[in-house]
């Protein structure tokens, strides 16, 4: 998403006059541009696809109101009559929807949370699958050779070899899987950061643009009736005209900025529902590494031994229920 620019770009607006002998009346027009439910990842898919839409949809209405090119013309006589003055004048705005437009598809936020939550899709459907897998036969290599000890009654340098082994290696397993989710969610931490702006971001940018207008056609309006000996009034009335056909416009583009504000705020909440999963990972991966560590502490027959063991086989097991379940879709 781009960051919004507050100040409106300007416009631009021209005015001509003459001022000669009756009946040689002269107009010649200006022409101008201008620049002026499911889990928390299908939930935030949902969302940045209904942001994306909106988007759309507010483009269009930005599109279908164009703002401008406006004109207008007259004349008038003075000097007793025996003067004629004409007057002419036009303003194109156009570029602002251009404008509005750029910062309303910045607020599109759903190709960089795409690639944000890459990371978090690599880790799940590569490292996780293995590490869940090697986890489980750590396990059940504990069990194994402590049910052997059990049946022996006594533990041979070999099995206590093996067993200092098994532990070590779930303990290098576990940091190096939360290792790597920390990165994933580091990754939509930092796309979280960024996305994050002030909710009233393009609303702030919107009334720039409406007061540059406004400061704009009253500028048009000073210079040319500080130019023309009569008609300051038409004048006047022409450009109130271009001012209330502005309002109108902006009127009807304001119900696409508002639907996009509101359904932004709803993807950013996806997305940090999205990271919080993660919070919820890193407890269950304390959780399976202090369990693991109590039950090292005990002898292999140990019922605690073996009671610390299902704790923590069965956290993992959440562990990799809840990635799946609310980081899959």
């Amino acid at each position: 998403m781009q960051a919004l620019d507050f100040a409106c770009p300007p416009g631009t607006s021209q005015f001509s006059t003459t001022s000669e002998r009756r009946p040689a009346a002269d107009y010649r027009p200006s022409c101008c541009t201008a620049d002026a439910v499911g889990g928390a990842q299908a939930n935030a898919l949902a969302a940045m696809a209904a942001l994306a839409s909106t988007c759309n949809d507010a483009v269009g209405l930005i599109n279908q109101n164009p703002l401008g090119r406006y004109q207008n013309n007259g004349s008038c006589s003075y000097d007793c009559g025996f003067r004629e003055q004409t007057w002419s004048w036009w303003a194109d705005y156009r570029p602002t929807n251009a404008n509005l437009a750029s910062q309303v598809n910045g607020m599109n936020l759903a190709a960089p949370y795409a690639t944000a939550f890459q990371p978090t899709r690599q880790w799940l459907e590569g490292a996780l699958p293995g590490n869940a897998r090697q986890l489980q036969e750590q396990l059940a290599l504990i069990a194994s050779i402590d049910a052997a000890i059990a049946a022996s009654g006594q533990q041979t340098p070999e099995q206590q070899a093996q067993l200092a082994q098994a532990f070590t290696a779930l303990s290098n397993l576990l940091a190096s899987n939360l290792g790597q989710a920390n990165q994933a969610l580091g990754n939509l931490a930092s796309f979280l950061s960024w996305a994050q702006p002030a909710t009233s971001g393009l609303a702030d940018y919107v009334n720039s643009c409406k007061a540059y207008i406004q400061q704009s056609a009253i500028n048009l309006e000073n210079d040319l009736i500080g130019k023309i000996a009569c008609g300051a009034g038409d004048v006047r009335n022409t450009i109130n005209g271009m001012l209330s056909d502005v309002g109108a416009k902006f009127a009807r583009m304001q119900p696409g900025f508002d639907a996009v504000n509101a359904r932004e705020v709803n993807a950013l909440q996806a997305g940090d529902a999205v990271a919080g999963v993660f919070l919820g990972l890193q407890a269950d991966s304390q959780l399976v590494g202090q369990q693991l560590d109590l039950a090292r502490t005990f002898e292999p027959a140990s019922p605690l031994r073996q009671m610390h063991l299902n704790i923590a086989g069965s956290t993992w097991n959440h562990f990799v229920q809840q990635a799946d379940s609310q980081l899959q879709a």
